[in-house]
């Protein structure tokens, strides 16, 4: 095995069903039940564009994302963090926490969500303090996690060591 850390996740309502969403969650939670190598899964939701082929395709709702996010954290438990992007949520960021997640994943203030660049990221003290609010801090991270900077020997090429420390994310 490897041992190389990746997100994955799934892209909800691209005309899936409710049990294909459920069978690739669990699917998510079975290969890193087995390899062990995925710490998140990304959740976000469709969003239409006008130059592309489902442009005319209605886009979930509020609701279907917080289902599918309480759902995906039934299904990984607290072994994986789930990520939702706070751009695409109208500002609701309390509903997406509490159906939860635990993560915003790659939001930046130097560059545009380049997926959905029509959706700005949220200033960051917003963000920060609606997070805080909800009772969790805003932390800058790593596109490791801690949980496997942790485990470096097994997870991350030594050489990255010394920056990993100097980062202070661990």
């Amino acid at each position: 095995m490897l041992h190389i850390p990746f997100t994955t996740g799934i892209l909800i309502g691209i005309g899936e069903t409710w049990a294909e969403r459920v069978d690739s969650l669990m699917a998510i939670a079975d290969i890193q039940e087995r390899f062990g190598h995925i710490p998140g899964a990304d959740c976000p939701e469709f969003s239409g564009k006008p130059s592309i082929p489902m442009r005319d395709h209605r886009e979930p709702g509020l609701e279907d994302m917080l289902r599918t996010l309480a759902v995906a954290r039934l299904i990984f438990g607290g072994k994986m963090n789930i990520q939702a992007p706070p751009n695409l949520s109208n500002g609701d960021y309390p509903r997406l926490i509490s159906a939860g997640i635990n993560d915003w994943g790659g939001i930046s203030p130097l560059t545009q969500d380049f997926i959905n660049p029509e959706a700005p990221w949220p200033h960051l003290q917003e963000l920060r303090d609606r997070t805080l609010a909800c009772g969790y801090e805003l932390r800058e991270r790593l596109a490791i996690y801690p949980e496997y900077i942790a485990r470096r020997d097994l997870y991350l090429h030594r050489a990255l060591w010394p920056k990993v420390e100097r980062s202070g994310c661990e």
